[in-house]
């Protein structure tokens, strides 16, 4: 047997050995490439829930959302011995520009007492875009102030009721008037029901009413704790938004001037 026949064998056994190891590189890098969009998957979706998570301990914390409520308004109350008094003006805003002032004790809003700064607030928010008169007590001398709220910056809930004033006998927010098609009415609410407590958020009056649906999420579903006849139930409420208000034209005469609603 020649030289050149007897190389061939060991060529042919290198070849075969070299493809071998070609065709596990291959492999392994196909498989690589196979696993590593999971991987790329699972990365960015640790942000996105992160980021829901501190929304949601921001939409739950009071002290947040009435900063939030605060800083949309202009201005901030504290509650004293006797009422409210006005302890921060935001520069530039429109408190500031109403000539409200720091110090300024606030004697009525609307013609209407208020004893609890969420309750101050939440009126006021709930009256975006209409001038109120504002009387405090300001060195010894009464001055009206006459204070426009602004319209809430981005959308918010919205539950489409007329609400009582005062306070009722048992606590709660009585229903008024339920506005046609709107997300109460949806439910099933009716005029005359007193709202008691929204998910695990008690209801005092129509401000803590007012307040909590404004601290919600649009299209939030929630669990209303409502007394009907002196009988207590519990129904399921899927909230709307101001920007569904406006295309349905809430504003068409129903409730009074004034009335709170939310």
């Amino acid at each position: 047997m020649s030289t050149e026949s007897a190389k061939r064998p060991v060529l042919r056994q290198a070849s075969t050995v070299l493809c071998l190891l070609l065709l596990g590189v291959a492999v392994a890098t196909a498989q690589n490439q196979a696993t590593k969009p999971a991987a790329d998957t699972k990365a960015p979706a640790a942000a996105p829930a992160a980021k829901a998570k501190a929304d949601a301990a921001v939409a739950t914390d009071p002290k947040a959302k009435a900063a939030r409520r605060a800083y949309t308004l202009g201005m901030t109350a504290e509650a004293a011995d006797d009422g409210l008094v006005i302890s921060k003006v935001e520069q530039g805003s429109v408190a500031g520009k109403a000539g409200l002032r720091e110090k300024d004790r606030i004697v009525s809003v609307d013609h209407r007492p208020f004893k609890h700064p969420r309750q101050f607030e939440a009126y006021l928010s709930s009256h975006g875009g209409r001038p109120i008169p504002v009387v405090v007590m300001r060195d010894g001398q009464q001055q009206t102030v006459m204070y426009t709220p602004p319209f809430r910056s981005g959308d918010s809930a919205w539950l489409g009721v007329f609400l009582e004033e005062g306070e009722t006998p048992a606590g709660g927010a009585q229903i008024n008037q339920v506005y046609p098609d709107g997300p109460a009415a949806r439910a099933g609410l009716q005029p005359g029901d007193v709202i008691t407590q929204i998910d695990n958020e008690k209801i005092d009056n129509a401000a803590d009413l007012i307040a909590t649906v404004a601290g919600m999420a649009p299209d939030a579903q929630t669990q209303f704790a409502i007394t009907r006849n002196k009988q207590k139930e519990t129904i399921a409420v899927t909230l709307g938004s101001h920007h569904q208000q406006a295309v349905m034209q809430y504003d068409n005469g129903q409730g009074e001037d004034g009335q709170p609603q939310a």
